[in-house]
């Protein structure tokens, strides 16, 4: 911003910054010691997550291929094994359990 904007806000000279002690905003910091940092709080959380860093985007397309197949190739077998055989299990259970309560009652 310009002075005539604003007369508050302007580029403090190189003196004024060595003798300001306070928190400043630099147009262009140029060195490592002109940057301003905020301070951070010491207690902060972290959360370790491994699904954090999966991206699809950097996957190839090989990869991207064999997760498909992969997820419809489990698809499948849910679908036409373990699925008829939880119903075929399911059934004989049914069917134990109405011949005994016939037999017994």
């Amino acid at each position: 911003m310009d002075e005539e904007k604003d007369p508050q806000v302007r580029v403090m000279s190189r003196q004024e910054k060595e003798e300001y002690q306070g928190v400043t905003i630099d147009e262009n910091p140029d060195t490592e010691e002109e940057r301003v940092e905020t301070p951070r709080s010491r207690s902060r959380i972290y959360v370790h997550s491994s699904f954090g860093n999966t991206s699809l985007g950097r996957m190839g397309w090989g990869t991207k291929l064999l997760l498909v197949v992969g997820g419809a190739a489990l698809l499948a077998f849910l679908f036409f094994v373990a699925l008829p055989v939880l119903l075929l299990v399911v059934g004989a259970a049914a069917a134990v359990w109405l011949i005994m309560r016939l037999i017994s009652g």
